[in-house]
Formats: structure tokens, C-alpha cells, sequence
């Protein structure tokens, strides 16, 4: 079976190679052009936003964002392009970033981002807690669960976290230093 996906892959691989070097040219109207240049922009700030340097981000979607936002200039949507001479780059402008229906997108996939994330995280913190004060010979069975009996496992943790997010939110949710018991025992 996995010999068939390599050599699929490899096949898929084969296939783009092959149009790699084609152009297309295709057509737009000024709405399609709004929302190609929306899409862009939330795709490179999704996969680029959080890089804290340029050999992490990602090249392919950089150069496609730059070949775009060069088409804007002297047309209506100039404004959402600043370009660099320096670097000869052409960026995103504040404008665009701060458009109504594109600060809403990305308001709402961190909003949901965020919940799915601290769920996640809080779930998998308690169920590690959880197996780590078992002993060895169940910690090693619970190791050869499938995926089946890990979701009925967690199952208890996911309901918890479910329950007090969308109760509390993240109201009740505080960071609490643990004590040293050689402390405690020495006072």
C-alpha cells in the first residue's frame, strides 16, 4: 500500500513538473482582482505573519504576492501596495490590512484559532498529567492503544475543557506556581 502512495506522489510530482514552466494568463474582473488580491494577502499573512526572519517564510507565496500587488499599480487599488525601491519589494499596505472585510477574515480565524488551540493544548496537558501518575504497565498499554481507545481515553478531558471554555471562556483560566514540598515541610 505505501509503495502504491510513493509512486502516486511521485507520479503527482512528474505531472507538476511538467507544467512548471507554462504561463497562463487569465482574466479578471475588478471584483474577481478584489478578492485574488484578498486571497493573497490572507494567505501570505496566515504563512508568513509570524516569521521572524526572511529564510523561514515562505518564498513561493512572497513571490506570487509580489507579482500580484505589482498589477495594482495605477489602477484603484494602488493604495493597498507599498513599493520598496530598496529592496525592490512591494508589500501589502496598511490599507488592505485594515479593510473591513479583510480584518474581519482574519479577526475570526483567530478567534477560532485560538479556541481550538487552547482546547487542544489543555486537553493534551491533562490527559499527560493523567497518565504519568499511573504505573509503568498501564502507562505501556495505554502506549499501544489505537486510535479508538485513545479517543474514548481522552474522551473525559475533551468533555471537561469543552464544558468550562464555553461556560467561563477563559475567565476562570489562571497561571498557579506550584509550591516546593521541601519548602512546605522546612516552614
Amino acid at each position: 500500500m505505501k509503495k502504491d502512495n510513493i509512486k502516486q506522489n511521485n507520479i503527482k510530482k512528474t505531472e507538476v513538473d511538467k507544467i512548471v514552466d507554462k504561463t497562463f494568463k487569465i482574466e479578471f474582473t475588478k471584483k474577481e482582482f478584489w478578492d485574488l488580491l484578498r486571497a493573497i494577502y490572507l494567505a501570505d499573512w496566515v504563512a508568513n505573519a509570524i516569521c521572524t526572519s526572511e529564510s523561514k517564510k515562505d518564498k513561493g507565496i512572497s513571490k506570487i504576492r509580489n507579482k500580484v500587488l505589482m498589477e495594482v499599480s495605477e489602477t484603484e487599488f494602488e493604495d493597498y501596495a507599498d513599493f520598496d525601491s530598496e529592496n525592490n519589494q512591494v508589500y501589502p499596505s496598511w490599507k488592505l490590512d485594515d479593510e473591513p472585510t479583510t480584518r474581519a477574515l482574519i479577526d475570526r480565524y483567530n478567534e477560532e484559532t485560538f479556541w481550538e488551540e487552547i482546547f487542544e493544548k489543555l486537553t493534551d496537558r491533562d490527559i499527560v498529567k493523567h497518565i504519568s501518575t499511573l504505573d509503568l504497565k498501564e502507562q505501556m498499554r495505554i502506549a499501544k492503544f489505537d486510535f479508538m481507545d485513545r479517543i474514548e481515553l481522552e474522551e473525559p478531558f475533551r468533555k471537561h475543557w469543552d464544558k468550562e471554555l464555553r461556560k467561563h471562556g477563559i475567565d476562570r483560566l489562571e497561571i498557579v506556581e506550584k509550591r516546593k514540598v521541601a519548602n512546605e515541610k522546612g516552614s
